[in-house]
């Protein structure tokens, strides 16, 4: 019996393994799970996921069905994972935060470990990208989507969003591979996502801080797609990730694509049926900033000047940030030659700080 069974089998590994696993924690005679097998075979052939064998997903199917019987728990442990990075998952993590688990996943854990669906090496939890393609090719579409928003909720409750404290990078570290496979889950199912767009929004600013600005501008990138997709090309939302993305391309060294950026946020920000005149003071003045870059003074100065004008009716004439603005119009005055100008605003830049 586990002469055929290995044939049958094909000498492939990780059905070996799961095979194994199985008869190992069941104690099931070779020749009544060889007997199963066929059984399976028969049943699933032709309706296989790609780039599975038959043999694999006979073998899984066994598994999964006595996993259910004991734990729903590890089957949605299984669907969790489907939505996921396969090394290191967190689920200390996630159990937290993932309204679609228990409290406890324990018996879970212990019920995939058992039939070799999982692999537990101390704390760490590992899924074979086999094992998480099967799981997530028997969810329906609806389940997807639900799994899908559901994921990256959880994900992005347990990715910090205080980015300043330097403590929690190690965290967000971890987390950043199930960030990225989690909305990309999201991307492929052709849906929007509130909290896959707050999730890739806290990813790009955690890259960009880091100092891998590449990273951040993949990911802004993809969050512009998605939130286009969410809310529509022409919301506020893609107007932040617009401004987001051209700081990143400016610090990269496009600024022509940062002034593309920042000038459609700008136009963006501009048509909304109540403009926030804040919002385009910022967008303003980073127009400004890589127009100065470009060598177009004239067109900076009347983006600071904007700028300045804005914040200076929202704030006052001694709030800190219309001194920023005073002193990005010096800046520029003082390239253009106007050195008056500029000691003026420097002058008066100076006295509110």
């Amino acid at each position: 019996a586990s002469k055929t069974l290995a044939e049958l089998i094909e000498g492939n590994p990780l059905t070996l393994e799961l095979a194994g696993g199985y008869i190992r924690w069941t104690g099931i005679s070779l020749s009544r799970y060889l007997e199963a097998f066929r059984k399976r075979l028969g049943e699933i052939k032709g309706r296989t996921t790609p780039g599975c064998s038959e043999a694999l997903v006979a073998v899984m199917e066994i598994s999964m069905e006595q996993v259910r019987a004991v734990s729903q728990e590890g089957i949605d442990l299984l669907n969790l994972s489907a939505f996921l990075a396969p090394e290191d998952l967190p689920v200390d993590l996630l159990v937290k935060a993932a309204a679609l688990l228990p409290e406890s996943v324990d018996p879970g854990l212990l019920a995939l470990d058992r039939r070799g669906l999982v692999r537990r090496d101390g704390d760490a939890l590992s899924v074979h990208p086999l094992i998480q393609a099967l799981a997530y090719s028997r969810l329906d579409d609806e389940k997807k989507k639900i799994w899908a928003d559901e994921t990256t909720r959880a994900v992005g409750a347990a990715f910090s969003s205080h980015l300043e404290d330097l403590s929690t990078w190690p965290e967000c570290a971890r987390l950043l591979p199930h960030a990225l496979t989690s909305t990309e889950k999201v991307e492929e199912l052709g849906i929007g996502s509130e909290p896959a767009s707050l999730l890739l929004n806290q990813v790009g600013l955690y890259l960009h801080r880091r100092g891998d600005i590449e990273g951040a501008r993949n990911v802004l990138e993809r969050l512009i797609v998605l939130d286009g997709r969410f809310y529509g090309p022409s919301h506020s939302e893609v107007a932040t990730d617009l401004n987001n993305l051209g700081s990143a391309l400016r610090v990269l060294g496009d600024l022509a694509g940062a002034k593309r950026c920042f000038e459609r946020a700008l136009a963006i920000e501009e048509g909304q049926e109540t403009p926030d005149r804040l919002k385009i003071a910022i967008r303003a003045n980073n127009l400004g900033t890589v127009l100065r870059s470009l060598g177009d003074l004239a067109g900076a100065l009347d983006q600071f000047e904007r700028s300045l004008a804005i914040d200076r009716d929202a704030y006052g004439p001694n709030h800190f940030k219309t001194a920023i603005r005073l002193n990005n119009r010096g800046e520029v005055l003082q390239e253009m030659g106007d050195i008056e100008g500029a000691r003026e605003s420097y002058q008066r830049a100076y006295q509110i700080f």
